[in-house]
């Protein structure tokens, strides 16, 4: 096998070959088949002799540029026309691809058979290229994403060259940005690759008339076809733009083309070799310019002139692109330490830099998804100055509306999260971020029917983005649609295998079905590829407490511990089997878990009934209202609940009689969601406040004939339900329960054991 990434090296002498139907003398840059007779030029003969050299397998475009051109300096468009020339003659002038075939962002690939002929009347001649005999596979490069952005910021300088009047250009209406190749292993150049297509995207997509399918989308569906009309066939697009970037040092090369997808014809294209402290001062010019090209007109565009980020700091874009990334592409241990601290150095290095204030503003307003990330009252100040600043300077920057929309929904202020959200659509009707957080505010507001058009709504946008995939998979699963749940979330992972998020969800699904095995593997597999969540740790401690597996439910505790620190919800954490089993009503172990509130209540799981039913058995119900109160009035800093439809189920198990404020949120979160309620055993609670026990008891056997009761031994500890449990049907619902378990660990042990 020969080495793909080895020079080209023309011999000086060769003989004739096929190529399919078609004989090919190198020597006399003749091709000849069953219609044509040509004589090409050299350098398209040599093309066609590389690709001879490996046929079947891709052949860079970079490598051609670099070999055939023997290291002159020459514009990508010298590339497209050689081969434009060959296809002209080994397809007798069809404007189908044939025997050479683009393979998006990497290069062509010669498709027909190769075998040496014996010449007939050939002569050598020493410049003749080199006679194709052994071929490898080229080794899969890494996809970073697209730099469309950027290397269109360069073209200004050059102008676009149309190398083809066919198609019309006035005729695109749709175009697919194609993450482009990266040819060097810097990491920056990485982030620049993966942040910046995500601008390019959103500008074209603001042009009126022009349809452009989301970053994620176009990623995942070259990923999985091979030609250039396959994917745009998928994205429903007539064009795509592709290309390539290497950075050295100070210097950057970008090549890029625009390509009729189904004639695979080249609109325009350019390489561009330049200094990065050039891209700003021209970066509103080229926007227009990209959108006169796809459109056709010379009018300048003002979404174009607009849409883009703004610095004047190469080093802090730079950053600004990296948090970009890890914002989207981190795991739940870490997302948020990695893009936060991206942020805050963009905006250090460029005070004036709105898009980075608005994006750090974003992170900070997330300080509590999944994981206990920062202190609630240092991230909520940081976020509100970060959201004014980002506004001052810049008033249609979108993030910092949706960082609003975050603060607002998680202190209930819904009506400010709304006109927040209605701000942000106002200026980008179409992004899909606005649309999956206002589906998390429609959660909040206990409109479950509102929460899913949202969802839905930003689904459309960006099919293929993993967190919009779960985001929707959320909705379900708040609405008891655990069919659709598990469909949306297996398909984020089938977009991206290792979205830990994604893998979290399924097993929060299977938990409420009551597949507690499988929702263990699922849980293996989300910490195999993040170990550094303290939230994955616990929920699997919870998992196992469900199985009544106690030895390993303390060691995923610790490990929870451990990722904590050394604070109050770790000391809680490493005695929880305690506090759960054995009702260890310890006045210290209580205190520290009500400082604890933060790790122990959140959108993932609540210990809030453990801990008010050890505070009223303890004789302490007033001090349960004291601390559990400002989860429902939302003004204390420390707990931030993602829905504040479970606060009204925290404050009902602490507070007896219900007054009309709790009674009323109470019946409407049960109402909204009946499922959910459910198979936490909260209608049970709601039922024997009511002196309904009777309901109570049928409520909690329907939960555990349609799936689970999630954390069922949390239903010892509630004063409510006392009365209840004394009774002979609430023991024969024990046991049950203790019986699904053991089968449900019998299932994990056999799994588990070695054949």
């Amino acid at each position: 096998m020969s080495d793909p990434k080895a020079p080209y090296t023309p011999r000086n002498s060769i003989k004739p070959f096929s190529v399919g139907d078609f004989s090919v003398d190198p020597g006399a840059n003749r091709i000849t088949g069953p219609n044509t007779d040509r004589t090409i030029e050299p350098k398209a003969m040599q093309v066609l002799c590389a690709l001879a050299e490996r046929p079947g397998e891709t052949v860079r475009r970079e490598e051609l540029l670099e070999n055939v051109w023997a290291g002159r300096v020459v514009v990508d468009e010298t590339l497209t026309r050689a081969v434009s020339l060959l296809r002209q003659v080994l397809n007798d002038g069809s404007s189908k691809s044939g025997y050479i075939q683009t393979v998006p962002k990497q290069g062509y690939r010669l498709t027909a058979s190769v075998t040496e002929i014996a010449p007939s009347n050939t002569a050598d001649h020493p410049d003749a290229p080199r006679l194709p005999t052994e071929h490898s596979r080229l080794k899969q490069w890494s996809l970073v994403g697209s730099v469309a952005a950027m290397l269109l910021t360069m073209l200004v300088f050059l102008g676009l060259q149309m190398s083809d009047p066919d198609p019309d250009p006035s005729a695109i209406t749709s175009v697919a940005v194609l993450p482009f190749e990266q040819l060097d292993d810097s990491p920056e150049t990485a982030y620049l690759a993966a942040g910046v297509a995500e601008e390019l995207t959103s500008v074209l997509a603001s042009v009126p008339g022009l349809r452009v399918p989301s970053r994620h989308s176009s990623e995942a569906i070259s990923n999985e076809r091979e030609t250039l009309k396959d994917i745009a066939a998928a994205l429903g697009v007539g064009h795509v733009l592709e290309g390539s970037v290497r950075r050295g040092g100070p210097t950057l090369r970008i090549s890029a083309r625009l390509v009729h997808a189904d004639t695979d014809t080249t609109i325009w294209s350019r390489q561009y070799d330049g200094e990065m402290e050039r891209i700003f001062a021209v970066q509103e010019e080229i926007a227009s310019a990209v959108v006169q090209a796809l459109q056709g007109t010379n009018r300048s565009s003002d979404a174009a002139q607009s849409g883009f980020t703004r610095s004047s700091n190469l080093d802090a874009y730079s950053l600004y692109l990296q948090g970009q990334y890890w914002w989207m592409n981190g795991n739940t241990g870490d997302w948020f330490y990695r893009a936060r601290d991206a942020f805050e150095q963009a905006t250090a290095l460029d005070p004036n830099f709105a898009e980075a204030h608005a994006s750090l503003a974003f992170i900070y307003a997330r300080h509590r998804y999944h994981d206990q990330y920062m202190s609630s009252a240092l991230a909520r100040r940081k976020a509100s100055d970060a959201i004014e600043r980002a506004l001052a300077i810049d008033a249609g920057t979108v993030d910092a509306y949706l960082a609003r929309a975050l603060l607002a929904t998680a202190t209930s202020d819904f009506e400010g999260a709304a006109d927040a959200i209605q701000s942000a659509l106002s200026i980008e009707p179409d992004n899909p971020v606005a649309h999956y957080i206002d589906s998390e505010l429609q959660l909040a507001r206990n409109a479950p029917e509102q929460a899913l058009v949202s969802a839905e709504r930003a689904l459309s946008l960006d099919p293929l983005s993993p967190w919009v995939n779960v985001n929707k998979g959320i909705v379900h699963y708040y609405r008891g649609e655990y069919s659709s749940a598990t469909q949306a979330i297996n398909e984020a992972i089938r977009i991206d295998p290792k979205y830990t998020w994604a893998f979290f969800w399924k097993a929060m699904v299977q938990h409420a079905q009551g597949e507690l095995a499988d929702a263990v593997r699922s849980m293996r597999r989300c910490i195999a590829l993040d170990p550094g969540s303290e939230t994955n740790a616990a929920f699997m401690g919870l998992l196992y407490l469900d199985l009544m597996d106690e030895e390993q439910a303390q060691h995923w505790f610790e490990q929870a511990a451990s990722l904590q620190g050394d604070d109050n919800g770790s000391r809680v954490w490493d005695r929880m089997v305690g506090l759960a089993y054995e009702r260890n009503d310890d006045p210290l172990l209580l205190e520290l878990a009500l400082r604890a509130m933060p790790a122990l209540h959140n959108s993932r799981f609540t210990l809030v009934p453990v801990i008010a039913g050890a505070l009223a058995a303890t004789g302490r119900s007033a001090e349960s209202e004291q601390w559990f109160n400002p989860i429902w009035s939302g003004t204390n800093i420390q707990i931030d609940p993602i829905q504040p439809h479970d606060a009204s189920i925290a404050l009902a198990l602490a507070a007896e009689p219900l007054n009309d404020q709790l009674r009323k949120a109470f019946a409407e979160g049960s109402e909204a969601f009946p499922s959910y309620y459910r198979h936490r055993g909260w209608i049970a609670h709601w039922h024997m406040l009511r002196a309904q026990p009777s309901e109570a008891l049928r409520s909690l056997n329907t939960a555990l004939d349609q799936g689970w009761l999630i954390h069922w031994w949390q239903l010892r500890g509630i004063p409510a339900l006392q009365p209840l449990i004394q009774t002979t049907d609430f023991r024969a619902l024990l046991q049950r329960i203790e019986e699904h378990a053991k089968s449900e660990a019998a299932k994990l042990a056999a799994i588990d054991t070695p054949r």
